[in-house]
C-alpha cells in the first residue's frame, strides 16, 4: 500500500491518502480530510473543507478518478446537517452522513473513495459503478421521519425490510450481493439488545443464517438528523462475482462466532479478483475465543488485544497491517483519547485513520475498530478489480 500525506496550511486542513498502485490496472483511493485547525466556526471549516475536495474531484489532483463513495462525520448533526449543502454538491456519488464527534475537536471530518476507470450509472436513485462486468452500489438506508415513532425492533425491521425492497428493483437480495454494512445505533447502550433481536429476525426470513452466511458488519453508536430515528444503515453491494471470490473470516483461535452471543454478523470478509483481494474487517473489540470482554476497564491491554484480533483477521485474508486502505476507531471515553492518539501516531501513522467518539455495543468494550485492506493478488479464473 502506498500512503500519502498532504497538508493544505491556509485552510488548516491534512489529507491522508491510500493507493494500491498495480501498473496498468485499476487505482482505489481513500482520502481522509482531517483539520489541522480545529479552532474556527462550522461554517469555515465547511468553506474550507470544500476548497481543498474541489481540488480531488474537479483540478486533476488524482487524474481520471471519480468519487465512488463518501462519509461525512459531524460534531453536531442536528444543527450542521443542513449547512453542508456545498460539499454535496462536488460528491456525484452515494454520501452518508453521521452524527459521530471528532476525538481531535473538529466538527466535520470527510472520508471519500475515488476510483479510476469505472462508469458510474444512475438507477432507482442509486450510484451503480460498473466495470469489468462488476456492478457494485454503496447505499445509504435512513428512517423516513414518518416512521420515527417506532421502537428500535419496529425501525430495524423496517429499515432492513425497505432496504430489501429497494434491491429487489436492481434483481440483487441481501443474502447473495450485500457484502458490507454498517449500523449506526442512537442510544446503542440501550437500543443494541433489541436491534440485534430484530436484524437476527429479519436475516432468518432472508436466508441469512448459520447454514449459511451473515454479513460483515460494524453496530456502532451513530446520531441521526432527528433524534426520534433510532437507527441507519450503510450497505456495500457488489453484482457479478462468482461465490469462490468471497471469502469470509472467522480467526476462530482467537475470536468466538458472533451467534454464541446472540448476534448475527462476520468477522471479515474477503473479496478476490484477477488483480488483488480486498478485505473488509467487520467492528473489532477486545474479545476471545468464547465471547467474553478481555481487560475490562483496561485501555491499554484492550487496544493490545483488539489489534491482536485484527492481525489474525488479516492473516486469514493473505493480508498484514501494510495492507490497510483506511481504518476508524471508535472509543468510549473521552479520556482515553491522548493515549490512543499516541499509540497510532507511532505504529501506524501512514494510513488514514479516523478517531471517533462512540459508545460500543457493550458498555465493557472501550476501544473498537474497523479497516478496509487490498494486496496484490492474481487469479486468471477471475475478471480484475
Amino acid at each position: 500500500m502506498n500512503y500519502i500525506s498532504q497538508e493544505y496550511i491556509e485552510q488548516g486542513i491534512k489529507v491522508e491518502i491510500s493507493v494500491l498502485d498495480i501498473p496498468k490496472k485499476t487505482k482505489e483511493y481513500h482520502l481522509i480530510f482531517h483539520f489541522t485547525n480545529c479552532s474556527s466556526k462550522f461554517e469555515n471549516q465547511v468553506e474550507s473543507l470544500y476548497t481543498v475536495l474541489e481540488k480531488y474531484i474537479h483540478q486533476n489532483l488524482l487524474p481520471d478518478t471519480k468519487p465512488i463513495f463518501a462519509r461525512c462525520y459531524l460534531s453536531d448533526i442536528v444543527n450542521q446537517h443542513n449547512e453542508i449543502g456545498k460539499i454535496l454538491s462536488l460528491l456525484e456519488c452515494s454520501v452518508s452522513i453521521i452524527g459521530q464527534p471528532m476525538m481531535d475537536g473538529s466538527k466535520i471530518a470527510l472520508w471519500v473513495i475515488m476510483r479510476t476507470n469505472v462508469e458510474i450509472i444512475r438507477k432507482n436513485e442509486a450510484f451503480i459503478i460498473s466495470h469489468n462486468g462488476y456492478l457494485q452500489s454503496f447505499f445509504s438506508e435512513r428512517i423516513d421521519e414518518k416512521f420515527s415513532n417506532l421502537n428500535i425492533n419496529e425501525q430495524t425491521s423496517h429499515l432492513l425490510t425497505t432496504f430489501e425492497e429497494k434491491l429487489k428493483t436492481f434483481d440483487y437480495s441481501l443474502e447473495a450481493n450485500c457484502l458490507r454494512t454498517w449500523f449506526y445505533i442512537n442510544d446503542i447502550d440501550n437500543n443494541y439488545f433489541e436491534f440485534a433481536k430484530a436484524r437476527k429476525e429479519n436475516f432468518e426470513k432472508n436466508g441469512l443464517t448459520t447454514k449459511t452466511h451473515f454479513i460483515a458488519s460494524t453496530g456502532i453508536e451513530g446520531k441521526l438528523q432527528y433524534p426520534q430515528q433510532k437507527i441507519m444503515m450503510d450497505a456495500y453491494v457488489i453484482e457479478g462475482l462468482d461465490k469462490e471470490q468471497i471469502q469470509y473470516l472467522y480467526a476462530s483461535d482467537c475470536m468466538s462466532s458472533t451467534m454464541n452471543y446472540g448476534v448475527t454478523f462476520e468477522r471479515g470478509v474477503m473479496i478476490a479478483y484477477g488483480d488483488r483481494k480486498n478485505v473488509f474487517i467487520s467492528g473489532t473489540a477486545s474479545i476471545d475465543q468464547y465471547g467474553n470482554i478481555v481487560h475490562i476497564g483496561d485501555i491499554e491491554k484492550q487496544l493490545l488485544r483488539m489489534l491482536q484480533n485484527v492481525k489474525i483477521l488479516l492473516e486469514e485474508a493473505g493480508c498484514s497491517f501494510e495492507d490497510i486502505s483506511m481504518m476508524i476507531i471508535y472509543i468510549r471515553d473521552i479520556g482515553d483519547y491522548p493515549f490512543v492518539r499516541n499509540y497510532f501516531d507511532k505504529y501506524f501513522s501512514q494510513i488514514p485513520t479516523l478517531i471517533l467518539l462512540s459508545s460500543i455495543c457493550r458498555p465493557a468494550w472501550l476501544i473498537e475498530i474497523e479497516c478496509i485492506a487490498s494486496t496484490t493478488s492474481y487469479n486468471a479464473s477471475f475478471s480484475d478489480y
